[in-house]
C-alpha cells in the first residue's frame, strides 16, 4: 500500500491490514526467554543465602542480586513492545523465530554474566585466574551467534542496520546483513580466541582494532551495495 502524505516512513512498505491500518501484535516474550530470566532471579536468591556474613553490605545487595536480571527483563519487554508495533517488519513465523533467537542469545549472555557475578560473590572463583576470561569468551560467542543469524533477518526497526535505504530495499538489506553477519562471526572468533589465549593487557590491543575494522568494512560494504 502507498504511504500517505506525512507518513514518517515514505517509500517504505508498511505492514497493514485489509483496511490499511497498521498492524499491532500482542505477542508476549517467548517462554524460554522468560525461563532464563526466572533462572537469573532464582540464582540471586540461592546465592544470597551463601554470601559470607556481612558481605556484601546490605545496601548493595539489591544492586548485586537484581541489577542484571532486571536489566534483562527491561530489555526483553521493551524490545517486544517495539517489535509488536513495528510497522515495517514481516509478520510471519520465520521473522518471529529469528527475532526470538536473537533476543534469547542476548538474554542468555546477560544472565550468564549474572551467574558469574553471584558465583564470584560466594567465592566460587577464589584463586582462579580464568574467571575474568570467561566474560570475554561469552561476549565473543554472543557476537558470533548473532552474526550467524543476521543474514536471515528482514527489514525491521529493532535489529540490524536500519537506514532508509535498507528499510525500503529488501535486497540491499539482505546483502548488507549477509556481509555484516560474516564480519560479526569473524570478530566474535577473534574475541573468543583473545579471551582464551591472550593476556589481559593484550586483549584490548587486539580486540579494539578488530572491532573498528569490522565496523568500517561493514560501512564500506553498505555504501558500495547501496550504489548498485
Amino acid at each position: 500500500m502507498a504511504n500517505s502524505a506525512g507518513d514518517p516512513y515514505p517509500g517504505i512498505r508498511l505492514s497493514t491490514d485489509n483496511h490499511g491500518h497498521r498492524l499491532v501484535d500482542h505477542v508476549p516474550p517467548s517462554r524460554r526467554i522468560l525461563a532464563i530470566i526466572a533462572c537469573g532471579f532464582l540464582a540471586s536468591f540461592v546465592a544470597y543465602a551463601r554470601f559470607p556474613s556481612g558481605q556484601p553490605p546490605a545496601f548493595y545487595w539489591p544492586l548485586i542480586a537484581l541489577c542484571l536480571p532486571v536489566t534483562a527483563t527491561a530489555v526483553v519487554f521493551s524490545l517486544q513492545a517495539l517489535w509488536n508495533r513495528d510497522p515495517v517488519r514481516d509478520r510471519d513465523p520465520e521473522s518471529q523465530a529469528i527475532y526470538d533467537a536473537i533476543v534469547f542469545r542476548i538474554v542468555l549472555f546477560i544472565i550468564g554474566l549474572h551467574g558469574l557475578l553471584v558465583a564470584a560473590m560466594v567465592g566460587a572463583f577464589a584463586g582462579r585466574s580464568w574467571a575474568p576470561r570467561t566474560v570475554v569468551v561469552l561476549f565473543g560467542l554472543l557476537v558470533m551467534s548473532i552474526g550467524n543469524l543476521l543474514p536471515r533477518t528482514r527489514p525491521n526497526l529493532e535489529l540490524g542496520l536500519h537506514t532508509r535505504r535498507t528499510l525500503s530495499n529488501r535486497t540491499l538489506w539482505m546483502r548488507t546483513h549477509r556481509v555484516g553477519g560474516r564480519l560479526a562471526v569473524g570478530l566474535g572468533a577473534v574475541i573468543v580466541i583473545s579471551g582464551m589465549f591472550l593476556s589481559h593487557v593484550t586483549i584490548p590491543i587486539v580486540v579494539s582494532p578488530a572491532t573498528l575494522a569490522a565496523m568500517l568494512l561493514w560501512f564500506i560494504s553498505y555504501r558500495w551495495q547501496s550504489r548498485q
